[in-house]
C-alpha cells in the first residue's frame, strides 16, 4: 500500500510539477485538440524540461516507483479505475489552467494591440500635428517673407518710380528749356536777318534821300525810292524787330519822298515816342505839316525844335516857309506885310547860325521873287546854286516862286540854272 500510495504520490508530483512549470508556448498551442482539450502527454512531452529537473530533485521517489512496478504489477490492473478517474481530474484542472492562461495571454495580446494601435494612431496624429505646424510655419514664413519681398519691391518701384519722374521732369524741364533756347535762337536769327534787310534798307534809303520838296526830287531816285516803300512797310510790319528813332525817322522820309505825308507824320510821331530830345526830329515833323497845308501846327513843331536847339539853322528855315504861305494867303495886306516880315525875320536868323545854308539862300530869292525885288531874288539863288547845285537847281527848274525871275530875265535864269555864263 506504501508503494502504491507512492507510487501515486510520484504522478501526483509530476502532473503538479508538469502544471506549475507550464509555459505557453507556439508548441503548446498546437498540442490542443479540436475539442479544445488539452493531452497530458503532450504537455508533459513539451514540459519535459521541467519534468526532468522535478524527477532529478527526488531519486528515491524514482527509486520507490520503479520498485513499485516491479512488485506491485498485479496490483496496478485493480487501480486502473482510480487512476482513470484522477486523470480525469486532472485534465479538466490542466485544462481550467491552460484556457485562463489562455484568457489571460489573450487579453495581453489585445492590450498589447490596442497599446500598438493606441500608439500608431498618436503617432498619426502627431505626424499630422506636425505636418500641419510644419505647413503652418513654412506658410506663416513664405507669408511674411512675400510681405517683406513685396514691401521692398513696392519700396524699390516706388522709389524708382519717383527717380524716373525726377527724370522725366528733369527731362522736360530740359525739353522746355531746349525749345525755348532754340525759339530764342530762332527768332534771334530772325531778328538778325531783320536787322540786316533793315541795315540794307536803310543804306539804301540814306543813299537816295535828298533834301528837296518831293515834287523838286528826280524821277529816277524817285523810282528807286518808290521800289523801297514796299521795303520799308514790311520792315514796319516786323514784331521782332527793333526799330531806332532814327530808323523811323528815314523811313518817314522814304513816304514824305514818295508825297505820302499822312504817313511820313505818324512815322515822325513814332520816332518822337521813342526819343523827345532830338530837335531835327520836330523840323521833319514840321515839314510833313507844312506840305499838308497845316501851317500853325507846323508852326508849333518849329517852335519846339528852336526851343530844343536855338541854334538848328532848319527849323529858322522852315519856320520862315511857314509865314511866307501864310502871308501868301492872307488878303489883308497889313497881315500879308506882317507875315513876309516874319519869313524874312526867321531867313536872317538861320543864316546867323549858317551863312552858307543852301535852303535859307534859295528861299529868300523866292521871297524876293515873290515881292519883285529882282537883283536881290538872283543874287540869293546865284548864291545858293554856287553852294549846293545838285540841290538847288532841280527844285529851282520847277519852282512857281521863282516865276518872276524868270519871266523878268529868262536868258540870266537859263544860264544860271542850266550853266550857261551869265
Amino acid at each position: 500500500m506504501n508503494i502504491c500510495r507512492m507510487s501515486k504520490t510520484g504522478k501526483l508530483v509530476k502532473v503538479f510539477a508538469g502544471i506549475l512549470f507550464l509555459i505557453p508556448s507556439p508548441s503548446a498551442y498546437a498540442s490542443i485538440n479540436q475539442e479544445g482539450r488539452v493531452n497530458i502527454k503532450d504537455i508533459q512531452s513539451l514540459s519535459s524540461f521541467s519534468l526532468i529537473s522535478v524527477a532529478s530533485a527526488q531519486p528515491s521517489l524514482k527509486n520507490d516507483d520503479e520498485a513499485v512496478s516491479n512488485n506491485q504489477e498485479s496490483e496496478t490492473s485493480s487501480e486502473e479505475g482510480n487512476e482513470d478517474d484522477l486523470d480525469e481530474l486532472v485534465q479538466k484542472a490542466v485544462d481550467r489552467a491552460f484556457n485562463t492562461n489562455t484568457l489571460l495571454l489573450n487579453i495581453l495580446i489585445a492590450a498589447l494591440a490596442a497599446l500598438a494601435t493606441l500608439l500608431g494612431v498618436v503617432s498619426i496624429i502627431a505626424g499630422l500635428y506636425f505636418f500641419i505646424l510644419r505647413k503652418s510655419v513654412e506658410k506663416t514664413v513664405r507669408n511674411s517673407i512675400e510681405k517683406d519681398v513685396t514691401q521692398k519691391m513696392e519700396n524699390a518701384i516706388e522709389e524708382m518710380t519717383e527717380k524716373l519722374d525726377e527724370v522725366k521732369s528733369e527731362t522736360k524741364e530740359q525739353a522746355e528749356e531746349l525749345k525755348h533756347d532754340i525759339e530764342d535762337f530762332q527768332n534771334k536769327l530772325d531778328t538778325l536777318k531783320s536787322e540786316f534787310d533793315k541795315l540794307q534798307i536803310m543804306r539804301k534809303i540814306n543813299d537816295l534821300i535828298v533834301d528837296l520838296p518831293p515834287k523838286a526830287i528826280p524821277l529816277r531816285v524817285k523810282i528807286k525810292l518808290e521800289s523801297l516803300l514796299n521795303d520799308a512797310k514790311e520792315l514796319l510790319k516786323s514784331e521782332s524787330l527793333f526799330l531806332t528813332s532814327q530808323d523811323y525817322i528815314n523811313l518817314g522820309l522814304t513816304f514824305f519822298s514818295s508825297e505820302q505825308y499822312d504817313k511820313a507824320l505818324e512815322l515822325y510821331d513814332r520816332a518822337l515816342e521813342k526819343d523827345s530830345s532830338k530837335s531835327d526830329y520836330y523840323v521833319y515833323r514840321a515839314r510833313a505839316l507844312y506840305y499838308m497845308d497845316e501851317f500853325e501846327k507846323s508852326l508849333l513843331s518849329c517852335d519846339t525844335a528852336i526851343e530844343l536847339n536855338p541854334l538848328n539853322c532848319r527849323a529858322w528855315n522852315v519856320k520862315g516857309t511857314n509865314f511866307g504861305k501864310l502871308a501868301e494867303n492872307r488878303q489883308n495886306q497889313e497881315e500879308q506885310d506882317e507875315y513876309w516880315k516874319k519869313e524874312y525875320d526867321a531867313y536872317q536868323e538861320a543864316l546867323k547860325i549858317d551863312p552858307k545854308f543852301s535852303l535859307t539862300l534859295y528861299n529868300l530869292a523866292c521871297h524876293y521873287s515873290i515881292n519883285g525885288i529882282i537883283d536881290k531874288g538872283f543874287k540869293y539863288l546865284r548864291e545858293a546854286v554856287r553852294l549846293n547845285s545838285e540841290t538847288i537847281v532841280p527844285q529851282a527848274k520847277i519852282d512857281p516862286d521863282l516865276n518872276n525871275l524868270r519871266k523878268n530875265n529868262a536868258k540870266a535864269f537859263r544860264a544860271l540854272l542850266y550853266g550857261a555864263d551869265v
